[in-house]
């Protein structure tokens, strides 16, 4: 193969194995070329990867070693993305009674929500994750997005139980917002002990769903890792902290005014 080909194969190679790492002699057998060859081939990719900020290009020198592709937002680029979010999100009347946001078109396009779960997963990309956990519905499409950049799997918290899950742990929790006692409940083999797990949710405001699967984490003898969420809503004691997000919504506004959306805290998190 000519290196122009090489590099097109070497580029979605990398994007379908995120997080993997692969030896110079499997892209030599695969290409029939020197490693030599594929080393100049990599340091291209590697300086490319790095000026367009789409990720990191990592070489493991050794016997075990290779080379490992981690793909990382930069700072300007997650701006760049929030930015349109947030001009979409306000092009139409969102506010719903209660004070919540309307998002579910915004979840359920496959640009945005790829665009949510590459920012996300920038935050987490060095927290060594084991497998994301998430509760349905909304927070699904979120956490399978996030899981397609960090290469784990997925993992999902129901508030009813399923005949295909097998035996079940139940945990009850407060909803924080409604002073109500809910129930969760996760398949005894979805999670081992000690895997670092990285907890998702779409909206958070008080957090008694988050406080919920932290406290689930904790039942399985596991490791919480890191807690992300796309939209965090303002005004509201948390019960629950140290958490990722994306956008921060300002709940506080009069019926029929337009949402206001500012950045979240995910900023503090991710490289410039």
């Amino acid at each position: 193969m000519k290196r122009s080909s090489r590099l097109i194969d070497l580029t979605i190679y990398f994007n379908n194995h995120p997080n993997v790492r692969t030896s110079l002699t499997y892209f030599s057998e695969r290409f029939k070329a020197a490693k030599s060859s594929i080393s100049e081939d990599l340091a291209i990719l590697k300086k490319y990867y790095e000026q367009e900020n789409i990720g990191q290009l990592i070489t493991i020198s050794g016997v075990t070693g290779g080379v490992v592709f981690i793909p990382r937002d930069s700072k300007q680029m997650i701006e760049k993305n929030l930015d349109q979010l947030i001009a979409e999100i306000h092009a139409k009347d969102r506010l719903l009674p209660g004070g919540y946001l309307y998002i579910s078109d915004i979840i359920g396009s496959p640009h945005h929500v790829r665009t949510i779960g590459s920012a996300l997963a920038s935050a987490f990309q060095d927290e060594q994750i084991d497998v994301i956990m998430t509760i349905a519905t909304k927070g699904i499409p979120i956490a399978y997005s996030i899981a397609s950049f960090i290469n784990v799997p997925v993992i999902c918290v129901r508030q009813s139980l399923e005949i295909t899950e097998g035996s079940m742990v139940t945990i009850h929790y407060e909803s924080g917002s409604k002073n109500t006692l809910y129930s969760m409940g996760l398949s005894r083999q979805a999670l081992k002990k000690g895997q670092r797990v990285l907890v998702i949710d779409d909206l958070l405001k008080v957090g008694g769903t988050i406080r919920g699967m932290v406290q689930m984490v904790q039942e399985f003898e596991a490791t919480l890792a890191g807690i992300g969420v796309f939209i965090e809503s303002s005004g509201h004691p948390r019960i629950q902290e140290d958490y990722v997000s994306l956008l921060k919504y300002n709940e506080k506004v009069r019926e029929g005014k337009k949402p206001i959306l500012s950045y979240g805290n995910i900023g503090k998190y991710v490289k410039n």
